[in-house]
């Protein structure tokens, strides 16, 4: 289904591409942290140099950009290709060699680690693990200790979990940390796919089989062939140090926690590597985190009502929170349906409002248009208390504890016209 023209894209072709549009810009070394802000959402930023190793940000700088660089037509393609390549990883095939080896390093002195307000951090490192029997890649913040370590955080998910088995079995946990990798492994490693479906595989099915693998010099650890930058080491579970406060996709500020520590043992990168960075709670670190969400909350609402016109996690909840859903439904009972397969898909959501095919869920004056003529609370709201929400909302409890909330913002089946939009023109 989606095997049209599909090739990997290296992270460095995706600046070329950038580049060759007028949308990636060169800035001093000194303001390259205040550029990755200032030009958030609008322009790539590269570190100016001839460096062995330059920052780079802004990767990502729309949902429309994404949709081009993957030869796609629409949001709901974008949708449609990540559950199909979860559903559908695909078994890799080994590098002869590996770009990502051309240089080796003792450490990670050659890293020019980004202070973001006092503490120096790699935002866009992506953890692959390996217990023996399964794989894992996740993106994970790291907190820079000193000495060839790192303050990792770890939300309950699955890199936890092999933490946790490797702690009972009074283990280390093997990892090698990929920066700036192939665009469709950046994607796949946001996706959360089942535990024990191996992200790169997805990844593999995203670019239509044309990602490689090499195995890292000193575990073994399959990783994406040509990365710009590869980190290995082992994670030790009883090793913890305070990692926080650092502001995350919702731009508030997360709290300190003692957090497992990653050792680094051997470091490489290509030649002239690029080292990636994702500005905190910017566009391309809201569209990394949100749109697999989409994509897995759009296929669960499928499920449920035969036509779904557009699913959108708004900016203003961190591409994160905030749901906003368009379907054409054909029972009143539809909207609350969707709600309840949109929090099933999705755990870290809030709020989750549902309207008709009329209203333009991109468009916050349309929705709030919506809120002010459909809604009715006493037939339409449905609240959720005491359910597991997201440890990024500081007004949850600390285990993430929240209510959650439901809006039924369509219009009565039998009351269509009395809910028509006047068209002034």
């Amino acid at each position: 289904m989606w095997q049209l023209a599909f090739t990997k894209l290296e992270f460095r072709q995706v600046l070329a591409w950038l580049r060759s549009k007028g949308e990636l810009v060169e800035v001093d070394q000194d303001s390259f942290i205040s550029d990755l802000k200032r030009y958030d959402g609008q322009r790539c930023v590269l570190e100016r140099g001839e460096g062995e190793v330059r920052r780079v940000g802004n990767a990502i700088i729309s949902r429309e950009e994404l949709i081009e660089l993957l030869n796609l037509r629409s949001v709901m393609d974008l949708h449609h290709k990540v559950t199909w390549a979860i559903r559908n990883p695909s078994p890799l095939h080994e590098a002869a060699q590996s770009a990502s080896e051309e240089v080796s390093e003792n450490g990670v002195s050659f890293l020019n680690v980004p202070d973001f307000q006092g503490k120096r951090y790699v935002t866009a490192g992506v953890f692959i693990a390996s217990d023996g029997k399964r794989l894992n890649s996740s993106f994970h913040r790291m907190l820079y200790l000193g000495n060839d370590k790192f303050a990792v955080r770890v939300v309950p998910r699955h890199l936890y979990r092999m933490l946790e088995e490797a702690r009972q079995r009074r283990e280390k946990l093997d990892v090698a940390v990929v920066i700036g990798g192939p665009l469709e492994f950046l994607i796949a490693s946001s996706s959360s796919p089942p535990f024990g479906v191996f992200e790169l595989e997805v990844a593999n099915s995203l670019s239509g089989g044309s990602i490689a693998y090499k195995r890292s010099p000193e575990h073994g650890i399959p990783y994406p062939a040509d990365s710009e930058i590869l980190l290995e080491g082992y994670i030790d579970p009883e090793e913890l140090a305070p990692e926080g406060p650092f502001f995350d996709v919702l731009r508030t500020f997360d709290t300190v926690r003692a957090q497992p520590v990653f050792t680094v043992e051997k470091a490489y990168h290509r030649k002239e590597a690029l080292f990636h960075v994702i500005w905190p709670g910017g566009v391309e670190h809201q569209m990394l985190m949100g749109l697999p969400k989409e994509a897995k909350i759009r296929e669960a609402v499928e499920n449920v009502v035969p036509e779904v016109n557009d699913v959108y996690l708004t900016p203003g909840g961190g591409t994160w929170v905030h749901a906003a859903i368009s379907i054409s439904k054909q029972r009143d009972g539809d909207p609350k349906n969707v709600i309840m397969a949109a929090f099933g898909a999705h755990p870290s959501l809030k709020h989750v409002i549902v309207v008709d095919e009329d209203v333009d869920v991109r468009d916050p004056a349309s929705l709030e248009w919506a809120l002010a003529t459909r809604f009715r609370a006493d037939r339409g709201l449905v609240v959720i208390p005491s359910a597991s929400g997201s440890t990024l909302d500081p007004s949850a409890g600390a285990d993430g504890e929240t209510a959650k909330v439901g809006v039924d913002a369509t219009a009565p089946i039998r009351e269509r016209d009395r809910f028509k939009r006047a068209d002034a023109s």
